[in-house]
């Protein structure tokens, strides 16, 4: 049996509008905000590059809490895969007309999906 609908976080109310008029629960836990914490050593240009670009809008917002470092982290790492990928998908692309890099012929003579195309994330452009 459930309980009815997921409680709201007391700020989303304040926003939203308190229609049932119930108690707003204003000592409710917060993580602390962190003004902008440094990218994770390991993070090569591009991550490094779309750390500063979301940080920096995050910050502005007040966004930013040590709970969000590994989570962000993670993201940048994911980008800079995504982006490299698309840029290798691209050269292949713009030499191969006919198939736009999506598939290649391998040493047997077999057609198959080019493996720089398996994330679903990657796109085309052309």
């Amino acid at each position: 049996m459930t309980r009815g609908p997921k409680p709201k976080p007391s700020a989303l109310k304040l926003i939203q509008g308190n229609p049932g008029k119930r108690r707003v629960n204003m000592s409710e836990p917060k993580p602390k905000p962190v003004r902008r914490p440094k990218p994770p050593i390991d993070l090569d240009e591009a991550g490094q590059k779309e750390w500063q670009r979301v940080v920096r809008e995050l910050d502005a917002l007040g966004l930013v809490s040590k709970l969000d470092v590994a989570v962000l982290a993670a993201y940048c790492v994911a980008f800079s895969r995504f982006k490299a990928a698309n840029e290798a998908l691209m050269a292949i692309a713009n030499k191969d007309t006919s198939f736009h890099g999506l598939l290649i012929k391998t040493r047997q003579g077999n057609w198959i999906q080019t493996p720089w195309s398996g994330s679903r994330a990657v796109q085309l452009t052309t």
